[in-house]
Order: C-alpha cells, then sequence, then structure tokens
C-alpha cells in the first residue's frame, strides 16, 4: 500500500499589515523536521505590502498557499476562510507576530495519533518586551489541577471542565482536521475576541482531549499596544458579539448547556469585569445595557443550579447584574 502523502500539519496564518513579522514566522516553519507541512497565509485586507508578500511566498514555496479577504474583517474570519482549505492531519491556528516552538509538534502529532484525541492542548508563555513570563495565574490553576506534573494527559471535558475558562488562545492547540470539518469548526465574526467561539467549539465537540505539558508558542506581547488585545475602545465593545455566539453554540447543545452553563457565565462575567477595566468611560453606559441583555438570555433551569449546587456568588452576580 503506497505511503501517504497528505500533510501532518497545516498552519494556518492570518495576515493583516505583518510585514516586519513574516519573515520571522517564516523561518520558524521552514526549521521545524519529521513533519509533512502545509501553510495558509491568509491575507485579511493589508495595506503595507503584505498580500504580495504571502502571494510571492507561496509562489516560491509548492508547500504554501495564499488567500485573500476582501478586506479588513478580522482574524477570526480569515481562519474561517482558510480551514475549508486544510489538507493536513492536524491543523494549529498560529499568529504571525508570535514564535513558534517548531520542535514540539511531531513529537505531539505522534502522541496525538497515539491517544486518539481530537484536540491537543499546550501550555504557553508570554514575551512583553524582551521579558519572558509564565502562563496567568488562573490559566497555571487550571492547568496544573487538569495535568499535574505529567508530561501529558488524555482525558474527556467532563474530567476537567475548568478548561472552558482557560484563556482561549488558538496558537495554543492542535486540532484533528477532518474531524473538526466535519463538525463545522468556526471562530468568531469579531475583530477582538473572535477566538472565544473557537475555543468553546473545540473543547465543547472533542471526544478526547490530549494536554500536553510543553510550550509550542510564545505569545509577543506588543509594547506598543498593537495586540487587539489592548483596545480601550468601541472595539472593546464587540466582546458582547463574542459572547453571544459563543452562548449561541452552547443552547444549540442542550445536554452541554446543562453540564457546562455556570463555566460559561463564569467566564462571561469575568471576561466583562476584564474588559470594563480597560474601557473608555464614554462606552461604560452602553456596556451596561449590552451585559444586562446577554445576562437576560440565561436559561432559569441553569440558573436555577447555579444558584443551588453550584455558586452562589455567581448567581449573585448574574442576578445584580439584572437588577442594576
Amino acid at each position: 500500500m503506497p505511503q501517504s502523502t497528505a500533510p501532518d500539519l497545516t498552519i494556518i496564518v492570518p495576515v493583516y499589515n505583518a510585514m516586519a513579522h513574516l519573515d520571522g514566522l517564516v523561518a520558524d516553519v521552514l526549521q521545524i523536521t519529521d513533519v509533512r507541512l502545509e501553510v495558509i497565509f491568509v491575507d485579511d485586507g493589508s495595506t503595507d505590502g503584505s498580500a504580495a508578500h504571502i502571494k510571492a511566498l507561496a509562489k516560491a514555496n509548492p508547500h504554501f498557499l495564499a488567500l485573500h479577504n476582501a478586506g479588513n474583517l478580522g482574524a477570526g474570519v480569515a481562519r474561517n476562510t482558510a480551514f475549508p482549505h486544510a489538507k493536513g492531519r492536524y491543523t494549529l491556528f498560529f499568529d504571525v507576530d508570535d514564535r513558534l516552538h517548531g520542535h514540539e509538534i511531531a513529537p505531539a502529532i505522534a502522541l496525538l495519533d497515539q491517544s486518539g484525541a481530537d484536540l491537543g492542548i499546550f501550555g504557553y508563555e508570554y514575551e512583553r518586551e524582551a521579558e519572558s513570563a509564565a502562563m496567568l495565574d488562573n490559566d497555571a490553576r487550571i492547568w496544573f489541577n487538569a495535568i499535574g506534573e505529567g508530561a501529558s494527559r488524555t482525558l474527556v471535558l467532563d474530567e476537567a471542565p475548568a478548561l472552558l475558562g482557560f484563556t482561549n488562545y488558538p496558537w495554543n492547540k492542535l486540532m484533528r482536521t477532518g474531524f473538526y470539518q466535519d463538525c463545522g469548526l468556526k471562530f468568531g465574526s469579531t475583530k477582538v475576541n473572535n477566538d472565544v467561539l473557537g475555543h468553546w467549539f473545540g473543547l465543547l465537540y472533542a471526544r478526547k482531549i490530549t494536554l500536553i505539558n510543553k510550550i509550542l508558542c510564545t505569545h509577543i506581547v506588543l509594547s506598543d499596544g498593537g495586540n487587539l488585545t489592548n483596545q480601550r475602545n468601541a472595539l472593546r465593545m464587540e466582546m458582547f458579539v463574542a459572547l453571544h455566539e459563543t452562548y449561541d453554540l452552547l443552547c444549540a447543545l442542550p445536554d452541554r448547556r446543562q453540564r457546562y452553563a455556570h463555566h460559561f457565565w463564569t467566564f462571561a462575567i469575568t471576561l466583562s469585569s476584564w474588559s470594563r477595566g480597560r474601557l473608555a468611560d464614554e462606552y461604560l453606559e452602553a456596556f451596561r445595557a449590552e451585559l444586562q441583555r446577554l445576562v437576560s438570555r440565561i436559561n432559569l433551569s441553569d440558573y436555577a443550579r447555579i444558584r443551588r449546587r453550584r455558586s452562589e456568588r455567581l448567581a449573585m452576580s448574574l442576578k445584580n447584574v439584572l437588577i442594576s
């Protein structure tokens, strides 16, 4: 029987005005060994020459593909544009301005092949102004509770549902391509928080999850505030669209909504609190109205369950939003 020549991994990279970062990421990718790769770049309406550059990269390398969105639609839409084209057995959604630890990919793919997991999740680290930092404190607690000090652990979501509240980065996950294509994996339509939907989709649908106690990505926090995470303007209000999209997903899966509603509402209240502190004063009234509109969607049976069995504190926070 002839050996398959299909890629082991597709790396999908949204690109928006990223000329300063493209060649660095390509250098990281070209150092990856023992893995058959496909790389899909999606230009998202760049004006700095990035579109022409990825087109040239694709022309020079048969394993690269360049796609183009009609305008600046956001990284989530770019990922959604690319994913149906992915041919790798696994897919990694990566950001052009982060640092890829490519030597971790081959052993991770071997581990996923062995475990049969649909989703592989790695730890992560930050770099801010050339200083490295470990993962966020809450993420570190969730991670340690799920994996301990072991090299890896394969589980189902019910064994570690707190992973739903793990920061929703796309670049610390390997996803079984065919499975998630069949499930209709989507990222959000917004320019900020578009990775929330992809994170929840990946976890809610995964039949098995393998946690891998390695670092696949160093997330570079730009000192000039260029990351969308740093936005304090009206873009931050798009968070509510992202949360509505994610709650729509949860409501479409009633059995999982019943099991994980308290995780969603904990996440929604936590993200809202974090965002409110980073929003200009002129948006606060609209912010309160949008938060109230979101919380008003809560299923009353879920609310009663949260109050009786899960968290009186969370139930009170939800109630306070509605009566404020």
